[in-house]
């Protein structure tokens, strides 16, 4: 993809509600500067499993069109699970309104891409099941949806896709939460328990899950993506990664590069092509990224951080990063987008060398109610020249 003008910075007003429909004042800012429209392409970071958050998000950006009423219904419902996510709860009707508000959306696909820079599942959201119906609303309109790993939905991903061939979690628990993730602060994987404990319930088909990982999520599921403008190249991670990073990836997945890792835009597009091809044409995508990802009590240890280690633990670094992206041989040609980590490490939007560095995590919907903190959302936005 190739951007006019390089990628744009643009960040929501403090005090936004998403439990409230979105207000004419901010959809007609957001239209105004980065609707989806032909040659559009929108990137969001950090959804922390948040369905409400996406859907406010995807109204905003002119994706998706639906009566106010049935946003409102949507917000009852989300917060209804946020609040009964145990199997004793009957979610028949709420799943009859659901499949009803599904229906009255209104669904504009014509832009070249929207870019989630992961945590989509397994965080602090109310359920992944909603979050797994909007992305699916928006693939069967025609949406060209690109997802990144990232450290959330490669837990998710380790917690469903490795069970696939069990149609309930007979084997309790699921879940070892120490050996995978590293922590039993269950506050971080709830939307992840709150499915498993329905599906367990038989309330969600396992079935439906396992078709939307295969069928919607895998071949829309990159390590990294880019996008081109002239020379000029904006890598897309959800955490801060440098070209180290992607020497590491490249050498850890046998991907040739000659005898010293290429500067030209031109090599290191083809390089990440590379990368994402030998990930998504492999018959057992986990596979893979067990390989490259090794267990939590190394990746949740300060190495991870260390730019020493960037090119040894390059999945680890990929996904887990909260170091800043440290590529002091960076050609002028490169641009990083990520989320992940805090202001303090790097500061929202655009700054540094030549404003190369896009900071796009946001605190919008990881906590349920507003006040929210006071980062606002960000995203970025650019137009296909």
């Amino acid at each position: 993809m190739a951007l006019t003008n390089g990628p744009r910075f643009h960040q929501f007003p403090d005090g936004i509600d998403i439990n409230k429909y979105p207000t004419d004042a901010v959809i007609a800012a957001v239209a105004a500067d980065c609707a989806a429209k032909p040659g559009a392409e929108l990137t969001f970071a950090d959804l922390h499993a948040n369905a409400l958050k996406l859907l406010y998000i995807l109204i905003c950006h002119g994706v998706i069109t639906m009566p106010e009423v049935n946003y409102d219904a949507f917000v009852r419902i989300y917060n209804f699970y946020y609040d009964n996510s145990s199997a004793e709860v009957d979610l028949t009707d709420s799943k009859v309104q659901l499949d009803y508000i599904f229906g009255s959306m209104v669904i504009n696909p014509d832009f070249d891409i929207l870019r989630l820079l992961g945590d989509e599942f397994a965080d602090r959201g109310a359920c992944d099941y909603l979050v797994m119906r909007i992305l699916k609303k928006l693939v069967e309109a025609g949406v060209p949806l690109e997802f990144i790993l990232s450290n959330h939905s490669y837990e998710w991903l380790m917690a469903l896709a490795t069970n696939a061939h069990k149609e309930q979690s007979t084997a309790a628990p699921w879940y070892e939460w120490d050996s995978i993730i590293g922590t039993t602060n269950v506050l971080v994987m709830r939307s992840l328990i709150c499915m498993m404990n329905f599906i367990d319930a038989g309330l969600v088909s396992f079935a439906e899950i396992r078709e939307f990982i295969e069928k919607i999520y895998f071949p829309r599921l990159k390590l990294l993506s880019y996008s081109q403008c002239g020379d000029r190249i904006t890598l897309f991670t959800h955490a801060p990664f440098g070209l180290n990073g992607v020497k590491g990836l490249a050498d850890k997945l046998g991907i040739q590069y000659g005898d010293t890792f290429p500067t030209e835009p031109s090599d290191i597009i083809r390089i990440i092509d590379n990368i994402n091809a030998v990930f998504q044409e492999n018959p057992n995508p986990i596979a893979v990224l067990q390989s490259l990802i090794t267990p939590a009590v190394v990746r949740r240890d300060n190495t991870v951080d260390d730019p020493a280690y960037e090119h040894s633990m390059p999945g680890e670094h990929l996904i887990w990063n909260r170091g800043p992206v440290l590529d002091p041989n960076r050609p002028a040609s490169m641009c990083y987008a990520f989320g992940h980590v805090t202001s303090a490490v790097h500061p929202a939007g655009q700054h540094g060398d030549a404003q190369n560095y896009f900071n796009l995590n946001n605190e919008l919907g990881i906590s349920r109610h507003p006040p929210y903190p006071t980062k606002p959302h960000t995203m970025l936005f650019g137009l296909r020249s």
